[in-house]
């Protein structure tokens, strides 16, 4: 059974092997071989195009292999994947789970830290657990934890931003503002701050609620296709400033 190759996100059959199967997600390689069991993550990430190829992967091998299959966004698998699946829903810990585990884990490596360091990194970082481990790891010299003045900036942008959109300044104000505060964040993935706008969309949206949400809804869709992430969340700045 051959599969075309569909970009640099694509199902492969590897020459070499018989029935042995790459999934490449954005670089990310996944193998599997029929007639076993198989794990692959990010499936999220699969145009779908090439979902539909791993559905007839899955229907091929169906009696003799188990597909387990992991995303973080499930709304972007396809239906026909998403019938052929026992879906199990996974509640990511909360922020203070992840600065409890990053507490035990700076303890175990015998870092000296100040606890109030602690909620600057999970804040940088969260939901992202491996971004909140790295940034910490990233910070330890000489056995000790040390914030820079990058992951604090970074830690507080999406406060910031909130409080300028509540503020009573003019459009183009508003506007310059938060693309300077994003700027200097230095943030490039803004899936969080998406979230963040929307818990907090009634403190800024007056009534306009409806609205918001979806422009919001538009541009966290757009954001998973587009290059420059920074120009597609300050468009969706503007476009949410006009009704504050």
């Amino acid at each position: 059974m051959e599969l075309k190759r569909i970009k640099i996100k694509s199902i492969r059959k590897l020459e070499e092997q018989r029935r042995v199967y790459d999934i490449s997600v954005e670089g990310n390689h996944n193998f599997f071989i029929g007639e076993t069991e198989t794990l692959t993550h990010n499936c999220d990430y699969l145009t779908p195009n090439a979902q539909a190829a791993l559905r007839n992967l899955m229907e091929t091998f169906s009696k003799s292999t188990r597909f387990i299959l992991t995303c973080n966004y499930v709304e972007k698998i396809i239906d026909p994947i998403q019938s052929r699946c026992q879906v199990f829903g996974i509640t990511p810990p909360s922020k203070a789970e992840v600065a409890k585990r990053l507490h035990t884990i700076l303890q175990q490596e015998s870092v000296e830290f100040d606890v109030k360091d602690l909620g600057v990194l999970v804040n940088s970082g969260y939901p992202d657990i491996r971004r909140v481990l790295n940034s910490a790891q990233r910070q330890v010299v000489n056995g000790k934890l040390k914030i820079d003045k990058t992951s604090m900036i970074q830690a507080n942008y999406m406060t910031e931003c909130l409080q300028v959109l509540k503020s009573d300044s003019d459009t183009k104000i508003k506007f310059t503002k938060i693309r300077q505060i994003i700027a200097d964040s230095k943030v490039k993935d803004f899936t969080s701050f998406f979230k963040f706008l929307y818990d907090n969309v009634d403190e800024f949206a007056g009534d306009h609620v409806g609205e918001v949400i979806v422009k919001l809804a538009d541009a966290q869709y757009k954001d998973a296709f587009v290059t420059d992430k920074e120009i597609n969340i300050m468009a969706t700045i503007l476009g949410i400033i006009e009704f504050t």
